[in-house]
């Protein structure tokens, strides 16, 4: 019996997967461009885009959840991005995802719902910019804000006008900036869904087995530990600059900021920018003359000198600390502890994303193309949706197949291949690889041979008897041969004309990188013949993402019998 079938990426995720890798390229590309050149509202102008292609994908596909679920994937792939920091515009990028999909589940898939969920998510915007700019310098901008707004006033000769207004008018600004996102996306979808026709093909996409999300990047040094001191170091030194004691809080202050200097060369980056020490000075010279307000003869104050201290002191833990935390958020063991329980659906649909990415990216147009017509641009990729789906679907179907047997240790699974192996070659396959048969003595399991199913040679691997040069584990005695006898076996050049390759088994030291795992990276890499794998029955998930296997069907041998996986083998075969 076929089991596990929700290990497979379903209908909604593969959509999903899409959407995001799009979403993802575009904020990748055009974001770095923007932020690089240094272009005013380069995130406003990004949200509107996003915005734009959630609703018209929603015209497209109208799945409930598809919203948060391209929003996890794009703010990911965004971890890959080459900003210097990440955090921010991935957290802006699941905001804008969430509200979305919060007011279509409200009001429904209908261009009010799009207008009001459009209207909140690019108001996220400014108001991600609003915490952001508290957290940075603290709750005494809000002081230097409002004595620079009322010295504007004093200076334009107005007597009274109360800063909520403001307020008020950028927030009906970006409402409206975020009405005019959702009909721009709306207006796209309804005329693909009513058209059907393409304006601009994508070159075929190509997905690259080997860009995976939790590949070690051996350059990096990342700690868990250092993620979690960060935070503590900044709030800490954050505590000590609203002390008291401003002057002193200044040591442990440069000696924090020091180290990520040091560890970072993303901090070397930002502290070099040139961008950052002007923004600085500007917020240090308004709070020295206007911390206490314009109605003394003199603007300058000792308390108004501390102020901005303390605000650029802080500015400069958060801004170099953040980018640290950003740095160690790529980290591939987060990843992986993401991704070991309950996200696996998740887990699938991102490696499929960021194997497409690449190709993807390399078909959108050049960002100045972008910027001249953004309309078109958007059309052009909410044209090839179904185009783009049918080759994620592709991918998929035509990707190698795995069968994968399993149990627990002892329970059959090689007398279960080894008869469906013989089944096999009486039809004619060309069955390769090799299978790993108990040898019993006096009743009692002594050890193991490893069978080459192409010539039928063995060779001992395992055994409880004594042998001094072997490895020794537990109570029995490895050869140490065998791995090579098997990686030969196996070995691309040998299995040519196989119409079937067998592994048995694949276990702990397949996952660590040893065994036979450099061969079956190369069986995956190298041709298209269908195999067989034996797996424990506790490791299969983690056989399942570490190879990013796709296209796979699971047989419990416990509850099924040979004819099922027969059937699926020669079915394929004769396809």
């Amino acid at each position: 019996m076929l089991i596990n079938n929700s290990l497979k990426i379903n209908d909604k995720w593969l959509k999903a997967a899409v959407i995001g890798s799009l979403w993802a390229s575009i904020e990748i590309i055009l974001g770095s461009f923007l932020h690089n050149l240094r272009i005013p509202f380069a995130g406003t102008f990004l949200a509107i885009l996003g915005v734009s292609l959630l609703v018209a994908f929603n015209q497209i596909w109208n799945e409930q959840g598809l919203f948060w679920r391209s929003g996890l994937i794009c703010a990911l792939m965004k971890s890959i991005s080459p900003s210097i920091i990440i955090l921010g515009p991935m957290i802006g990028i699941m905001y804008e995802a969430l509200l979305l999909e919060l007011f279509i589940l409200l009001f429904g898939r209908n261009i009010f719902a799009y207008a009001i969920g459009g209207m909140f998510a690019i108001s996220s915007i400014l108001v991600q910019k609003i915490i952001v700019l508290l957290i940075k310098y603290g709750f005494d901008i809000v002081t230097v804000i409002s004595n620079f707004y009322y010295f504007s006033l004093h200076l334009l000769n107005i007597k009274s006008l109360n800063p909520i207004y403001l307020i008020l008018l950028i927030f009906i600004l970006y409402n409206i900036l975020g009405i005019i996102a959702a009909t721009i996306g709306y207006l796209i979808g309804n005329k693909y869904v009513t058209s059907k026709k393409s304006i601009i093909s994508f070159n075929k996409v190509e997905f690259s087995n080997h860009k995976k999300i939790t590949k070690n990047n051996n350059k990096k040094n990342y700690s868990i530990g250092l993620l979690f001191l960060h935070l503590v170091l900044i709030i800490g030194c954050i505590i000590m600059i609203n002390s008291n004691i401003h002057y002193f809080s200044v040591v442990p202050a440069i000696l924090y900021i020091s180290f990520c200097l040091i560890k970072y060369d993303s901090s070397k980056k930002i502290i070099k920018k040139t961008g950052l020490w002007v923004q600085l000075f500007i917020i240090s010279i308004l709070t020295v003359i206007f911390w206490n307000g314009t109605q003394n003869a003199t603007f300058l104050s000792l308390t108004g000198i501390n102020a901005a201290f303390e605000m650029v002191v802080r500015a400069l833990i958060v801004i170099i600390g953040f980018s640290a935390i950003s740095v160690e958020l790529r980290n591939p063991l987060i990843k992986a502890i993401m991704f070991k329980k309950g996200f696996l659906q998740l887990y699938l649909s991102l490696n499929l994303s960021f194997s497409a990415l690449p190709s993807i990216i390399s078909n959108i147009s050049k960002p100045k193309k972008v910027l001249r017509n953004p309309l078109k641009f958007l059309s052009n990729i909410v044209f090839q949706a179904d185009e783009l789906l049918k080759e994620f679907e592709s991918h998929i179907s035509y990707n190698q197949k795995i069968y994968i047997i399993t149990e627990d240790e002892h329970k059959g699974k090689t007398t279960f291949v080894k008869t469906l192996v013989s089944r096999l070659n009486n039809t004619g396959l060309n069955v390769h690889g090799f299978i790993a048969e108990a040898v019993i003595k006096d009743n009692k399991l002594t050890g193991y041979n490893l069978k080459n199913l192409k010539n039928n040679e063995k060779l001992q691997i395992i055994t409880t008897s004594k042998h001094d040069d072997w490895l020794k584990l537990g109570p029995y005695y490895f050869n140490p041969r065998g791995f090579d006898f098997g990686n030969e076996i196996l070995n691309i050049g040998n299995i040519k004309n196989a119409d079937l390759i067998v592994i048995d088994e694949i276990g702990p030291l397949e996952l660590a990188g040893e065994g036979w795992c450099n061969q079956i990276n190369n069986l995956l890499a190298g041709n298209s013949v269908p195999m067989i794998w034996v797996v424990r029955k506790s490791i299969i998930k983690e056989v399942i993402k570490k190879w990013n296997l796709l296209n796979y069907e699971i047989f419990n041998v416990a509850l099924c019998n040979e004819n099922e996986v027969f059937n699926k083998i020669i079915n394929i075969k004769t396809a």
